[in-house]
């Protein structure tokens, strides 16, 4: 963010000495980012359901009373809102939950990575072969495609 003052009038007529705010974006979003991802390394009271809350509220409002601090049964709330946008053909919130899972992940700590993958990614897609989930699959970003891919081997090599 920046102040600047300007000398004379300005297009609106506003007087000289006029200290105009101009927005950085790029300053607020590494602000934003920040604040909200920051917080989430925290093990144990795991401040997801918070941000899942600033980003996506109809999910967040899954989470039982009960089941917040626990990370795997708050991600676990975003991937039922997942697997319910899957069934109604909602592409476009699947893809608003996968931007959202996508950033969570460059910040995310050991305990919340691992609660993505196995309660998010390993959960959502187990043993679904449905055209829905096929469509859903294909839509993964890289990053998360690569991640469900880790996890399946995972799953295979305990059934080997």
């Amino acid at each position: 963010m920046s102040l600047q003052a300007h000398g004379g009038k300005n297009m609106t007529g506003m007087p000289i000495g006029f200290l105009r705010l101009q927005l950085d974006y790029n300053s607020f979003h590494h602000l934003h980012r920040l604040v909200c991802l920051k917080s989430l390394h925290v093990a144990g009271n795991s401040r997801f359901a918070s941000y899942l809350a600033l980003h996506l509220p109809e999910a967040a409002m899954r989470i039982d009373e009960g089941d917040y601090g626990v990370l795997h049964l708050e991600v676990g709330a975003l991937k039922l809102e997942t697997r319910d946008a899957i069934a109604r053909r909602n592409w476009d919130a699947v893809r608003e939950h996968y931007v959202f899972v996508s950033l969570v992940m460059e910040d995310a700590g050991a305990e919340l990575r691992d609660a993505i993958m196995v309660s998010y990614l390993g959960s959502l897609f187990y043993g679904e072969d449905s055209l829905n989930f096929a469509k859903a699959r294909s839509m993964l970003p890289r990053d998360l495609a690569a991640a469900l891919d880790a996890v399946e081997r995972h799953y295979a090599s305990l059934v080997s």
